[in-house]
């Protein structure tokens, strides 16, 4: 996080940013905790003898371990973008018509999901593409990160 030594720039909070920002979040979140954004990760195996991506050459041999992550909630921002609207996603098959959405996460908060997979949120999995490159606001920096519905109910 890049502070300035501009003076214009001294009487900015980061501290007090943030907490503004994330009572804002808060303020649109779903009053069931279980419709809430929630990161996924999906489970990690590891195997005795496997291939150099972590295969096992033997489909039937028991992974020597599994590491399994907690699913996570952080405040965010959801931008939703409807099927039929802006939801064209560039595929290397051609523009695919998809719901996708755009979350606004926080620095401090993006350290907890960065490597998530999937976030959930209501009843629907939406695969994470890609995060756009970070924003900054002083000390502060924020994070866009893109996600496609894997089903819609």
């Amino acid at each position: 996080m890049a502070a300035t030594t501009d003076p214009r720039g001294a009487s900015f909070d980061g501290a007090t940013f943030r907490d503004a920002i994330r009572f804002a979040m808060n303020m649109g979140l779903p009053n069931n905790v279980s419709e809430r954004a929630t990161f996924m990760w999906e489970s990690v195996s590891t195997y005795d003898i496997a291939d150099p991506v972590g295969n096992p050459y033997d489909y039937n041999a028991v992974p020597t371990h599994t590491t399994h992550h907690a699913d996570t909630q952080v405040p965010v921002a959801v931008q939703f973008i409807q099927r039929g609207g802006q939801g064209e996603v560039s595929t290397p098959f051609g523009e695919i018509d998809a719901t996708h959405v755009i979350l606004t996460v926080l620095d401090e908060d993006y350290q907890l999901i960065y490597t998530a997979q999937k976030v959930k949120l209501g009843g629907d999995v939406y695969k994470i593409n890609f995060v756009a490159p970070p924003e900054g606001l002083f000390d502060v920096t924020v994070y866009n990160v893109y996600a496609t519905a894997e089903d819609e109910s």
